[in-house]
């Protein structure tokens, strides 16, 4: 019945156990859709990603593994069209080839593939979910309190990307190009927000360099989770400048403001700093740190934005 394959998970069972045990130390953060591959034994399925992308960089054809917590049923069925359905431990069928919904814990430190933890049989389900191109990445937002929310990237129009021999090319943005919203919704898939990206970047196309996960935290320390998207600044200063949003329990969304230097709208820094993050100041965590274009254009100068009365202020 099971296909033979060696899994090799760095943790071996240490995840599974602590689950197991209701030790708490590792959260089921991570929602994917899969279509099924190979059911493996009782314990392991490997399977290919489905969009939207839960990790950056990532696209269709991508493999994932996962560990299914309480193990399936040794026996199987056979459909009249003779595809083997797995079963057990109050799992849905597994077929091969059919696409699911999962909920699980990602493995820390993994490598090559992502390995997925399933900690019930609740967290594998049959997906519903329409196949939607549009959506170009997902994640799902976790607040404190208990509230959880897939936050989208979404294409509302195509335009072609520019090629290396077209005027204004960049390689931050020659994957995709049109215009985008961010889209919130339940996990159940009913829409809460959504709200477009190209209005805060002069309302003309906009581009990115692949398929990708936002970076979420709470930059003012306000209990909202905040995010940023960037785009390169085309003149020779060799900087970037983002644009700041937030979500909130409810799952609404609103961009926050930041002003100061150059274009308002945009916290900027130079384009080889870490920008996953943004670098908080020690003595107020509210502001973010960040590194500017120098007068003389021929280097980098410290500078910091201010949270001041709800919006970001730009300060040497």
């Amino acid at each position: 019945m099971f296909q033979s394959e060696m899994v090799l998970s760095p943790f071996g069972d240490t995840v599974a156990l602590s689950i197991l045990k209701g030790e708490g130390k590792y959260p089921s953060d991570l929602s994917v859709i899969i279509k099924v591959l190979a059911v493996l034994d009782t314990r392991n399925i490997r399977g290919e990603i489905m969009p939207p992308f839960p990790f950056g960089g990532m696209q269709q054809g991508n493999m994932i593994y996962l560990d299914l917590c309480t193990p399936l049923s040794e026996k199987a069925d056979k459909l009249s069209d003779g595809a083997i359905v797995c079963k057990g431990g109050g799992y849905p069928q597994i077929v091969v080839g059919k696409r699911y919904d999962v909920t699980g814990v990602l493995q820390p430190g993994w490598q090559d593939y992502p390995f997925v933890y399933i900690p019930a049989a609740s967290g594998f389900q049959q997906s519903s979910r329409e196949f939607d191109k549009t959506v170009t990445s997902e994640q799902t937002i976790t607040f404190p309190s208990g509230e959880k929310y897939a936050l989208q990237l979404k294409q509302t129009e195509y335009m072609k990307p520019l090629t290396p021999d077209d005027p204004g090319f960049s390689v931050y943005e020659g994957a995709y190009r049109g215009r985008f919203s961010f889209v919130t919704r339940r996990i159940d898939g009913t829409l809460i927000d959504e709200l477009g990206i190209n209005q805060y970047f002069g309302n003309g196309p906009f581009g990115l360099m692949g398929a990708f996960v936002l970076a979420t935290g709470d930059y003012n320390k306000d209990g909202d989770i905040d995010f940023n998207i960037g785009a390169p600044v085309h003149d020779d200063d060799g900087e970037m400048k983002f644009a700041l949003f937030s979500i909130n329990r409810s799952g609404d969304l609103r961009h926050i403001n930041a002003r100061g230097y150059k274009e308002d709208g945009f916290i900027y820094m130079n384009a080889m700093e870490q920008t996953e993050y943004f670098r908080e100041e020690d003595s107020d965590p509210r502001n973010i740190i960040v590194g500017v274009a120098n007068s003389k254009g021929d280097g980098y100068v410290a500078g910091k934005y201010v949270w001041t009365n709800g919006e970001y202020v730009f300060k040497k």
